[in-house]
């Protein structure tokens, strides 16, 4: 592309050559990055407020296409600083012992293994959990991106999955395929209900969560439901691990 235009071009990304380049790359115990930005403009450190290392690529492009806009290089990276996100987009919060990234604003299989991913890039003594429904419009490919996705959970050793819906039980089915000796850690469910009480059923203080798929499964309600269950737990005086 760069080749075919008579434009500026400005290049971003994590390669040598780039112009606007992250280098030492870490992240925080809340999976938020920080990096040393090597551009035309010299070396400056950014540090992200949102969880992910996937987050690391949208902000080289944002700054870049700021500075290439006229906009100053350090007014743009306290920017990003202090940027927000909408809800549900790889949202931490804490459930009684429990911490859960809420990601169930949307899906897709590259934002999933992006997703999966960052929550095990999350230190823990516990264990990891996904609760991943339907990665919706995909087309004639979806059954193969479900498999896929499932493989990923696998090979990052995600200790137990709940899939949502009949679409998403392919994840579970890949998961199984590339590494069978944590089927009895992950489960099928059918709706937004099921998965709720079965993470509560087994979840406990100490494990991460991860929930995402796309908006119209509503797995938001996941979250609600895990809240509701430890709070009215708590109220009765029931003790859970």
């Amino acid at each position: 592309m760069a080749g075919r235009t008579s434009a500026e071009v400005v290049t971003f990304g994590r390669s040598v050559g780039a112009d606007f380049r992250a280098t030492d790359v870490e992240l925080d115990a809340r999976a938020r990055a920080r990096f040393v930005l090597d551009s035309p403009y010299g070396r400056h450190e950014v540090a992200l407020p949102v969880a992910g290392v996937h987050n690391v690529g949208n902000a080289l492009a944002a700054l870049a296409a700021a500075t290439a806009a006229g906009a100053p290089l350090p007014a743009s990276i306290a920017g990003l600083r202090d940027a927000t996100v909408s809800r549900w987009r790889l949202q931490l919060q804490a459930i009684d012992g429990i911490r859960v990234l809420n990601d169930a604003y949307n899906a897709n299989p590259t934002s999933v293994a992006a997703a999966l991913r960052t929550l095990c890039a999350l230190p823990t003594t516990g264990r990891r959990w996904a609760v991943l429904g339907t990665m919706a419009e995909i087309g004639p490919t979806s059954a193969d991106e479900h498999h896929r996705t499932g493989r990923v959970v696998a090979d990052l050793g995600v200790d137990a999955l709940i899939a949502v819906g009949d679409v998403a039980a392919g994840i579970a089915e890949g998961a199984d395929a590339a590494d069978p000796s944590r089927h009895d850690r992950r489960w099928v469910v059918d709706d937004v209900d099921a998965a709720a009480r079965l993470l509560t059923e087994h979840v406990r203080a100490g494990d991460i969560v991860l929930v995402k798929a796309s908006r119209s499964a509503g797995l938001e309600r996941v979250v609600t439901g895990l809240a509701e269950h430890r709070s009215a737990d708590a109220t009765s005086g029931e003790q859970r691990p």
